[in-house]
């Protein structure tokens, strides 16, 4: 068993992800659906896994509310239409393609970004976590409801 609970530095993760490899071995191959985990990493350990659409928040007093599709598939549209001058080696032929891309764009959809990587996702936990706790999510590909998040702690004592 791995006797990391919370990740206090590089090298409790680097831990961690060993004992994954050891004990869970990751079959590479072209195929995204081959892989054992992915992993996601959040800059402020309070957030839940939340797509940005949901979890953004327009308006101001009463007016409060979170995007809703038909905005979504709004925003996602035009920004298409608008950056295909510049991508003319991408073919945005499909929504799903385009929900990629703007995502990647800081446009908020319903995709929550996930990595095979778990240092991209250490990064992404760490680079904007601001002196705060992040998190390091771990989600197990064969047995979606199993992951885990382990907390990155700002106290380095």
């Amino acid at each position: 068993m791995c006797d990391v609970d919370r990740i206090k530095n590089l090298h409790d993760a680097v831990k961690l992800v060993d004992y994954l490899s050891e004990n869970y071995p990751v079959k590479y191959a072209t195929s995204p659906s081959s892989h054992t985990f992915l992993f996601r990493g959040e800059s402020d350990s309070e957030y839940f896994l939340r797509p940005s659409m949901y979890r953004e928040k327009f308006g101001k007093g009463d007016d409060v509310r979170y995007l809703i599709k038909n905005e979504e598939k709004s925003m996602v549209e035009i920004f298409a239409r608008e950056v295909e001058p510049y991508m003319q080696s991408v073919k945005l032929d499909s929504f799903l393609k385009k929900l990629e891309y703007a995502r990647h764009y800081d446009i908020p959809t319903r995709l929550l970004d996930w990595t095979t990587n778990p240092l991209v996702a250490l990064f992404f936990a760490c680079n904007s976590s601001k002196g705060k706790d992040c998190s390091f999510w771990i989600l197990q590909c064969r047995a979606p409801n199993l992951y885990s998040n382990f907390i990155l702690s700002s106290n380095h004592d």
